[in-house]
Protein backbone atom coordinates (compact mmCIF):
# COMPACT_ATOMS: atom_id res chain seq x y z
CA UNK A 1 0.00 0.00 0.00
CA UNK A 2 3.12 2.28 1.27
CA UNK A 3 4.95 1.28 -2.22
CA UNK A 4 1.73 2.45 -4.73
CA UNK A 5 1.72 5.40 -3.03
CA UNK A 6 5.19 6.69 -3.15
CA UNK A 7 4.85 5.28 -7.27
CA UNK A 8 1.70 7.55 -7.31
CA UNK A 9 3.82 10.54 -5.95
CA UNK A 10 6.73 9.75 -8.18
CA UNK A 11 4.82 9.43 -11.20
CA UNK A 12 2.69 12.76 -10.35
CA UNK A 13 6.13 14.38 -9.76
CA UNK A 14 7.77 13.39 -13.15
CA UNK A 15 4.55 14.81 -15.08
CA UNK A 16 5.06 18.01 -13.25
CA UNK A 17 8.30 18.72 -13.98
CA UNK A 18 8.10 17.74 -18.13
CA UNK A 19 5.50 19.98 -18.18
CA UNK A 20 7.57 22.84 -16.70
CA UNK A 21 10.74 21.80 -18.84
CA UNK A 22 8.50 22.33 -22.34
CA UNK A 23 7.17 26.06 -20.88
CA UNK A 24 10.13 27.06 -19.60
CA UNK A 25 13.92 26.95 -21.47
CA UNK A 26 16.70 25.49 -19.19
CA UNK A 27 20.26 27.61 -19.66
CA UNK A 28 23.21 25.36 -19.18
CA UNK A 29 25.34 28.28 -20.00
CA UNK A 30 25.71 31.91 -20.55
CA UNK A 31 29.42 32.75 -20.32
CA UNK A 32 31.35 32.26 -23.96
CA UNK A 33 32.36 35.25 -25.69
CA UNK A 34 34.81 35.01 -29.31
CA UNK A 35 37.41 37.45 -30.68
CA UNK A 36 40.00 39.65 -28.98
CA UNK A 37 36.75 41.92 -27.70
CA UNK A 38 35.54 39.85 -25.08
CA UNK A 39 34.66 42.81 -23.10
CA UNK A 40 32.52 44.52 -26.04
CA UNK A 41 30.35 41.11 -27.25
CA UNK A 42 27.37 39.88 -26.21
CA UNK A 43 27.27 36.52 -24.34
CA UNK A 44 25.75 33.52 -26.74
CA UNK A 45 22.64 31.65 -24.52
CA UNK A 46 21.89 27.99 -25.23
CA UNK A 47 18.76 26.02 -24.65
CA UNK A 48 18.03 22.55 -24.08
CA UNK A 49 14.79 22.72 -26.41
CA UNK A 50 13.98 23.61 -29.87
CA UNK A 51 12.40 26.84 -29.16
CA UNK A 52 15.59 27.83 -27.03
CA UNK A 53 17.77 26.83 -30.23
CA UNK A 54 15.77 29.41 -32.42
CA UNK A 55 16.30 32.20 -29.87
CA UNK A 56 19.70 31.74 -29.79
CA UNK A 57 20.35 31.28 -33.44
CA UNK A 58 18.86 34.99 -33.79
CA UNK A 59 21.02 38.04 -34.51
CA UNK A 60 22.17 39.26 -31.72
CA UNK A 61 22.24 43.73 -31.25
CA UNK A 62 25.89 44.77 -31.71
CA UNK A 63 27.70 46.18 -28.80
CA UNK A 64 27.73 50.07 -29.02
CA UNK A 65 31.08 51.34 -30.85
CA UNK A 66 32.37 54.54 -29.18
CA UNK A 67 34.90 56.32 -28.94
CA UNK A 68 36.96 53.60 -27.14
CA UNK A 69 36.55 51.30 -30.58
CA UNK A 70 39.66 53.44 -32.44
CA UNK A 71 41.86 52.79 -29.27
CA UNK A 72 40.32 49.02 -28.75
CA UNK A 73 41.38 48.72 -32.36
CA UNK A 74 44.57 49.56 -32.62
CA UNK A 75 45.67 47.61 -29.52
CA UNK A 76 43.74 44.53 -31.25
CA UNK A 77 46.50 45.40 -34.47
CA UNK A 78 49.20 45.96 -31.89
CA UNK A 79 49.43 49.19 -32.05
CA UNK A 80 50.37 50.30 -28.35
CA UNK A 81 51.66 53.31 -28.67
CA UNK A 82 48.64 55.04 -30.89
CA UNK A 83 46.03 53.00 -28.78
CA UNK A 84 47.54 54.74 -25.55
CA UNK A 85 48.16 57.97 -27.10
CA UNK A 86 43.99 57.86 -28.37
CA UNK A 87 43.00 56.64 -24.52
CA UNK A 88 44.68 59.29 -22.70
CA UNK A 89 43.26 62.11 -25.24
CA UNK A 90 40.03 60.71 -24.10
CA UNK A 91 41.16 61.14 -20.27
CA UNK A 92 40.07 64.20 -18.09
CA UNK A 93 43.04 66.03 -17.36
CA UNK A 94 43.53 67.24 -14.12
CA UNK A 95 46.34 69.81 -13.57
CA UNK A 96 46.53 69.94 -9.65
CA UNK A 97 49.75 68.76 -8.34
CA UNK A 98 49.91 66.89 -4.88
CA UNK A 99 51.28 68.57 -2.28
CA UNK A 100 54.79 68.56 -1.12
CA UNK A 101 55.20 66.26 2.53
CA UNK A 102 56.58 69.15 4.05
CA UNK A 103 53.54 71.14 3.69
CA UNK A 104 51.47 67.90 4.62
CA UNK A 105 53.10 68.25 7.89
CA UNK A 106 52.57 71.62 8.13
CA UNK A 107 49.15 71.97 7.12
CA UNK A 108 46.86 72.38 10.26
CA UNK A 109 42.92 70.95 9.58
CA UNK A 110 41.98 74.26 12.01
CA UNK A 111 43.61 77.03 9.98
CA UNK A 112 40.75 77.15 7.57
CA UNK A 113 38.01 77.63 10.59
CA UNK A 114 40.60 80.10 12.09
CA UNK A 115 40.90 82.04 9.07
CA UNK A 116 37.10 81.72 8.62
CA UNK A 117 36.75 83.43 12.26
CA UNK A 118 38.91 85.74 12.07
CA UNK A 119 37.44 87.24 8.51
CA UNK A 120 34.25 87.41 10.45
CA UNK A 121 35.59 89.30 13.19
CA UNK A 122 37.56 91.33 10.60
CA UNK A 123 34.46 92.33 8.63
CA UNK A 124 32.26 92.79 12.11
CA UNK A 125 35.07 95.38 13.38
CA UNK A 126 34.58 96.87 9.98
CA UNK A 127 31.05 97.55 9.98
CA UNK A 128 31.55 98.79 13.60
CA UNK A 129 33.87 101.21 12.59
CA UNK A 130 31.94 102.66 10.04
CA UNK A 131 29.07 103.38 12.54
CA UNK A 132 31.26 105.29 14.32
CA UNK A 133 31.70 109.04 13.89
CA UNK A 134 34.92 111.13 13.02
CA UNK A 135 35.88 113.14 16.04
CA UNK A 136 38.47 116.11 14.52
CA UNK A 137 37.98 119.82 16.11
CA UNK A 138 37.72 122.95 13.73
CA UNK A 139 41.52 123.19 13.61
CA UNK A 140 41.69 119.33 12.03
CA UNK A 141 42.99 117.88 15.31
CA UNK A 142 42.13 114.83 16.61
CA UNK A 143 42.37 113.66 20.81
CA UNK A 144 43.38 110.66 22.41
CA UNK A 145 43.80 109.96 26.12
CA UNK A 146 45.69 107.00 26.67
CA UNK A 147 46.73 105.21 30.23
CA UNK A 148 49.61 102.81 31.18
CA UNK A 149 50.40 101.40 34.82
CA UNK A 150 50.30 104.93 36.94
CA UNK A 151 50.92 107.22 33.62
CA UNK A 152 48.77 109.34 31.76
CA UNK A 153 49.11 110.67 28.54
CA UNK A 154 46.54 113.41 26.42
CA UNK A 155 47.84 113.17 22.81
CA UNK A 156 47.05 115.37 20.02
CA UNK A 157 47.48 114.96 15.98
CA UNK A 158 47.20 116.72 12.81
CA UNK A 159 48.19 115.95 9.17
CA UNK A 160 51.87 116.73 9.02
CA UNK A 161 54.76 115.61 8.33
CA UNK A 162 56.12 113.14 11.19
CA UNK A 163 57.07 115.61 14.04
CA UNK A 164 56.29 114.53 17.08
CA UNK A 165 56.29 116.71 20.46
CA UNK A 166 56.74 114.82 23.88
CA UNK A 167 56.16 117.17 26.71
CA UNK A 168 57.97 120.35 24.94
CA UNK A 169 61.01 118.16 23.81
CA UNK A 170 61.67 116.02 20.90
CA UNK A 171 60.53 112.46 21.63
CA UNK A 172 63.80 110.85 20.76
CA UNK A 173 65.06 113.34 23.45
CA UNK A 174 62.34 112.62 26.08
CA UNK A 175 62.78 108.83 25.70
CA UNK A 176 66.13 107.90 24.76
CA UNK A 177 66.03 104.07 24.85
CA UNK A 178 65.39 102.99 21.54
CA UNK A 179 62.22 100.53 22.47
CA UNK A 180 60.56 103.28 23.93
CA UNK A 181 60.67 105.43 20.85
CA UNK A 182 59.94 102.04 18.80
CA UNK A 183 56.39 101.70 21.30
CA UNK A 184 55.31 105.46 20.35
CA UNK A 185 55.62 104.71 16.75
CA UNK A 186 53.89 101.38 16.48
CA UNK A 187 50.09 103.13 16.01
CA UNK A 188 51.61 104.76 13.27
CA UNK A 189 53.25 102.24 11.80
CA UNK A 190 50.65 99.47 11.64
CA UNK A 191 47.88 102.21 10.83
CA UNK A 192 50.08 103.21 7.19
CA UNK A 193 50.39 106.51 8.88
CA UNK A 194 53.92 107.22 9.71
CA UNK A 195 55.20 110.69 8.65
CA UNK A 196 51.78 111.63 7.54
CA UNK A 197 50.98 113.28 11.17
CA UNK A 198 52.56 115.29 13.37
CA UNK A 199 52.03 114.21 17.32
CA UNK A 200 51.90 116.43 20.46
CA UNK A 201 51.87 114.62 23.98
CA UNK A 202 51.88 115.83 27.61
CA UNK A 203 52.75 112.83 29.85
CA UNK A 204 52.89 112.64 33.80
CA UNK A 205 52.80 109.87 36.32
CA UNK A 206 55.24 106.92 36.04
CA UNK A 207 58.79 105.65 34.45
CA UNK A 208 59.42 105.98 31.28
CA UNK A 209 58.03 102.45 30.46
CA UNK A 210 54.88 103.73 31.41
CA UNK A 211 55.03 106.40 29.83
CA UNK A 212 55.82 105.60 26.19
CA UNK A 213 52.88 102.91 26.44
CA UNK A 214 50.55 105.14 27.64
CA UNK A 215 51.16 107.57 24.71
CA UNK A 216 50.90 104.62 22.64
CA UNK A 217 47.95 103.79 23.54
CA UNK A 218 46.65 107.47 23.36
CA UNK A 219 47.89 107.68 19.60
CA UNK A 220 46.18 104.74 18.68
CA UNK A 221 42.69 106.41 20.53
CA UNK A 222 43.30 109.82 18.42
CA UNK A 223 44.31 107.79 15.16
CA UNK A 224 40.29 106.37 15.78
CA UNK A 225 39.13 109.24 16.45
CA UNK A 226 40.63 110.72 13.22
CA UNK A 227 39.45 107.75 11.18
CA UNK A 228 36.85 105.30 12.55
CA UNK A 229 37.90 103.28 9.72
CA UNK A 230 41.51 102.41 11.33
CA UNK A 231 39.84 100.58 13.97
CA UNK A 232 39.76 97.61 12.53
CA UNK A 233 43.81 96.90 12.19
CA UNK A 234 44.45 99.13 15.56
CA UNK A 235 42.26 96.54 17.49
CA UNK A 236 43.56 93.49 15.77
CA UNK A 237 47.42 94.73 17.19
CA UNK A 238 45.81 94.94 20.57
CA UNK A 239 46.76 98.84 20.29
CA UNK A 240 43.41 100.26 21.31
CA UNK A 241 43.21 97.57 24.87
CA UNK A 242 43.73 99.12 28.19
CA UNK A 243 46.21 97.12 30.05
CA UNK A 244 44.95 96.84 33.48
CA UNK A 245 48.09 95.83 34.95
CA UNK A 246 49.92 97.68 37.91
CA UNK A 247 52.19 96.89 40.61
CA UNK A 248 50.25 95.16 43.60
CA UNK A 249 49.94 96.81 46.92
CA UNK A 250 51.76 95.95 49.91
CA UNK A 251 50.53 93.76 52.41
CA UNK A 252 51.15 94.76 56.25
CA UNK A 253 53.60 91.84 58.07
CA UNK A 254 55.21 91.39 54.43
CA UNK A 255 58.39 93.47 52.65
CA UNK A 256 56.43 93.69 49.51
CA UNK A 257 53.31 92.53 48.02
CA UNK A 258 53.82 89.08 48.42
CA UNK A 259 57.46 88.47 49.86
CA UNK A 260 58.10 87.37 53.39
CA UNK A 261 60.75 89.01 55.25
CA UNK A 262 63.92 86.39 56.42
CA UNK A 263 62.45 84.31 58.97
CA UNK A 264 65.26 83.69 61.76
CA UNK A 265 65.14 80.85 63.79
CA UNK A 266 67.20 82.15 66.94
Amino acid sequence: MILRRIGKIAESLSGNLSKFAEATPTVLRCSIFEGSNEHLQQPKIFYSDSRGEEDAKAPQPEASTGSSSDWTAAMDSGNWDQAWEMFSSQLHKDDRSFPKFEELLAWDPDDEEKEVRRQKELDFQESVARSRVRKVSEQGIAHGVGRRKTSVAQVWIREGIGHCMVNRKPFDMYFADLMRRNDIITPLVVANALGKFDVMALVHGGGSMGQAQAMRHGIARALQNWNPELRGVLKESGLLSRDARIVERKKPGKKKARKSFQWVKR
